[in-house]
């Protein structure tokens, strides 16, 4: 970092990779100095997308190569070579041209700024499904700090597994310990007999996962524990959960605008999900419930983000 910090101050901004490699002192910044900036997002102004430097093209990566290339430019500048033609050899150097490749997914992404930096910096992997918790939740997972307060209450959670551990008792039995973090904490959940068996297939690192369960007692002891009853993926929570979807709307606002617009929305995401239009008429206290025979809806993130963007609506699930 010092020789990165220093180089700049002296010389200034780093334009691009190529400049970048061909200033800083490489043996102080090393390949696995460029791979994490990289992983953690340090060279995302380049423009670069952060996959492409770990594209492998001759059983090199981009990195590697412009290791070599920062390299022979440096080494050429120490020996003040220049061409028959009186430019310096560095300026006739080009650097190796970049192989277009896919971006990563958003886990993945995140997965590998949190492995060199210790914490999410993008965003956090439950962003996506903001819906999902917001309808399906009823919890977080820094209620179970203290399991005494929610004793026999179904509670339902979501959050990105972190690590997983299988393990084996002392007699031979199976377990497994599900380490999983959301917006507002961290828990163990502990996994034993049927229930390891049940839920093994979801015991996968990076997957977003939905639970429900209930605070109970041991079977052997009065002591409080947090019992899972079932594991689903955020993913297909939405398609198996939700039956009709609900469009609320006030009296006062119910214009011609508003209705072509809900209606416009709606057309283009046709699904599954009945669909129930809700007027209320905060006035009169009272409010009633339109659904619709012919119209079915998708709900997908183009249908939330639009059915959002009109002010009047606002959207819900049952």
């Amino acid at each position: 970092v010092k020789a990165i910090v220093e180089e700049r101050k002296e010389n200034g901004n780093y334009k691009d990779f190529s400049d970048f490699v061909s200033r800083v002192d490489l043996r102080s910044a090393n390949k696995r100095t460029l791979e994490s900036l990289a992983y953690s997002g340090g060279f995302d102004s380049f423009g670069i997308n952060r996959s492409q430097y770990f594209e492998i093209e001759k059983d090199q990566s981009y990195i590697e190569k412009m290791i070599k290339f920062g390299n022979k430019i440096q080494d050429t500048k120490n020996s003040n070579q220049f061409n028959m033609f009186g430019e310096s050899s560095d300026s006739v150097i080009q650097p190796p041209s970049i192989t277009d490749c896919s971006e990563w997914e958003t886990m993945d992404l995140l997965s590998k700024e949190k492995e060199v930096v210790g914490i999410y910096l993008s965003g956090h992997p439950l962003d996506d499904y903001r819906f999902e918790i917001e309808n399906f939740t009823n919890s977080n997972l820094s209620i179970l700090s203290d399991l005494q307060k929610i004793e026999n209450k179904e509670i339902r959670l979501s959050g990105v597994i972190i690590e997983v551990e299988h393990k084996e008792t002392q007699k031979g039995k199976k377990y497994g310990i599900l380490h999983m973090e959301d917006y507002h904490g961290a828990y163990k959940f502990f996994l034993f007999g049927d229930d390891y068996i049940k839920f093994k297939s979801f015991l996968t690192p990076t997957w977003l996962v939905y639970i429900t369960g209930r605070v109970k007692k041991k079977f052997y002891n009065d002591d409080l524990e947090f019992k899972i009853s079932n594991i689903s993926l955020l993913s297909e929570l939405t398609d198996s959960e939700v039956r009709d979807v609900k469009l609320e709307i006030s009296l006062a606002s119910l214009t011609e605008s508003v209705v072509d617009k809900t209606v416009e929305v709606v057309e283009k995401n046709k699904g599954k999900h009945s669909l129930i239009v809700s007027v209320i008429d905060s006035d009169e206290n009272y409010k009633v419930d339109l659904l619709s025979r012919k119209l079915k809806v998708d709900i997908n993130d183009d249908f939330i983000s639009q059915i959002n963007a009109i002010e009047e609506v606002s959207l819900r699930v049952n």
